[in-house]
């Protein structure tokens, strides 16, 4: 009897571990680990890199480059897909890395500018909106 006491609790332990490790992997990655940016200026020419964690996408719509009141436009180069998103609606995202890039503009200062972004984890957590100061 005591072995097969000793044998249940074991058994337990090792089945809680077993859930507790699968409940934790699957928790959403935090901002900075889901939405990654790499920064590039070459003579007043910037790009931005976005690596995105697995099940991370971003909102196209969410992204903006912007100093004070001035939006600067920019090339997005990257794969839009179509989603019905139970937060948005029907949304275009990118859920693969992409990257946005942007000429620098003479008449404002390169140390105002600020970049834009909302994204989700597996449709089932969105990240508040991040506003980022570009180092340039």
């Amino acid at each position: 009897m005591y072995l097969i006491k000793k044998f249940l609790i074991l058994f337990m332990t090792f089945s809680i571990h077993l859930s507790s490790t699968e409940l934790l992997s699957k928790l959403p990655p935090s901002a900075d680990e889901a939405i990654k940016l790499f920064i590039e200026n070459e003579e007043g020419q910037v790009t931005i890199n976005f690596q995105l964690f697995e099940g991370v996408y971003v909102y196209k719509n969410k992204i903006k480059i912007y100093e004070g009141t001035i939006n600067y436009f920019f090339e997005l180069n990257g794969s839009i897909i179509n989603i019905e998103d139970d937060f948005f609606g029907y949304q275009q995202v990118l859920n693969k890395d992409f990257n946005i890039s942007f000429k620098l503009q003479n008449t404002i200062p390169s140390e105002n500018i600020f970049i834009e972004y909302q994204g989700c984890f597996n449709e089932r957590y969105c990240y508040k909106k991040e506003e980022k100061k570009l180092n340039l």
